[in-house]
């Protein structure tokens, strides 16, 4: 081949070269999280540590308080972060209450 069938045919490949590969669709079922299931175990222990919780704001406050606060962890750990954190913040406040009301 010479130089100019060389070119041209260089010329003819550059015309017509193009990167195929199948169209890459993202499937918005795939975006889409499914919220994480609590575990029961973890809703139970969160339910527990609110209950312990209020009561602490009635009764023995430090005692209940730092145990629904320990039970409210727990449960934080095993999934059931929304119980968990509530029942953290009510025995943490009934806790709080008890040094600054002392009559309670």
């Amino acid at each position: 081949m010479d130089h100019k069938s060389k070119k041209k045919a260089q010329g003819h490949k550059d015309k017509y070269n193009e990167e195929i590969a199948s169209e890459s669709a993202i499937d918005r079922k795939q975006l889409v999280h499914a919220p994480e299931e609590q575990s029961s175990k973890g809703r139970g222990m969160g339910w527990f540590g609110i209950i312990l919780s209020l009561i602490a704001l009635f009764f023995l406050p430090v005692i209940m308080g730092a145990a629904g606060v320990i039970v409210g962890f727990v449960a934080y750990r095993d999934g059931a972060k929304t119980l968990g954190v509530w029942a953290i913040v009510i025995g943490l406040i009934a806790i709080t209450v008890r040094f600054f009301a002392p009559l309670f």
